[in-house]
């Protein structure tokens, strides 16, 4: 068996899935109104702790247009099922070993292109310890060997860029160092000007006579300058 015969349709999302019609490429108009739905056709992937399986949850908004189907080897479809919840929703349960790779197709007598595709990947068997998003985070939990627990990749990745956001927080902040030098900075200089005033009270007590003559000098200096520019004031009024 060549590889593209152990590629198959494991399953066809709608009706249409044995249909033997031939369609045709889709029109312009076609591809510009899938590209204005295109957001809406999403394939979640999660992991179920307590049944210990894993499940893609499938969502279709215009069934009667598109369909969803996926493509994996014939193999690995043993455990997984495939249940059809309602027109728009369906949903795969089971371990989930291998990549599953989701194609969005156009189901019309006029478009039958392959619109959209999406890929499943497994968690690995031994954590994501390797993954290249790990570098210079390695004490990060999920980053570690030791962490075994099952977490799909859109998890792992978005629990990722938010810590290293959070890294980037933490190291924008000043140090504690750095508040540590400024603290003592401010320590110093404030224990620098108690000294200068400590010398200053102390030279005053131990001198306390040439203290109090300065003064006085300084006292009666002041009252003869202001003497002498009052008389100074009045000749010039006599004048």
């Amino acid at each position: 068996m060549n590889k593209k015969s152990k590629y198959l349709i494991t399953i066809t999302i709608l009706s249409l899935i044995f249909c033997n019609k031939v369609y045709a490429s889709c029109s312009e108009i076609e591809l510009n109104h899938f590209k204005e739905i295109e957001s809406q056709y999403k394939v979640t992937y999660n992991y179920d702790a307590n049944n210990n399986q894993n499940i893609i949850k499938i969502y279709n908004p215009e069934p009667s247009k598109y369909e969803y189907r996926i493509l994996t080897n014939e193999s690995d479809n043993a455990n997984v099922v495939f249940k059809r919840i309602d027109n728009y929703n369906y949903e795969v349960t089971g371990k989930i070993y291998v990549e599953y790779t989701i194609e969005v197709v156009g189901k019309t007598s006029t478009c039958n292109d392959v619109l959209k595709t999406l890929t499943i990947t497994p968690p690995p068997e031994n954590g994501y310890h390797d993954d290249p998003l790990c570098e210079g985070i390695e004490d990060f939990a999920l980053c570690q060997s030791e962490y075994k627990k099952p977490i799909t990749r859109e998890e792992f990745e978005s629990r990722v860029e938010t810590y290293k956001e959070n890294l980037k927080t933490e190291n924008q902040k000043p140090s504690n160092s750095q508040n540590n030098q400024t603290s003592n900075f401010d320590e110093k200089n404030e224990t620098e000007n108690n000294d200068i005033i400590n010398k200053i009270i102390k030279y005053g007590q131990e001198n306390l006579t040439t203290v109090i003559i300065i003064i006085i000098f300084i006292i009666l200096l002041i009252i003869t300058a202001t003497i002498t520019i009052k008389n100074a004031i009045k000749r010039r009024r006599l004048e």
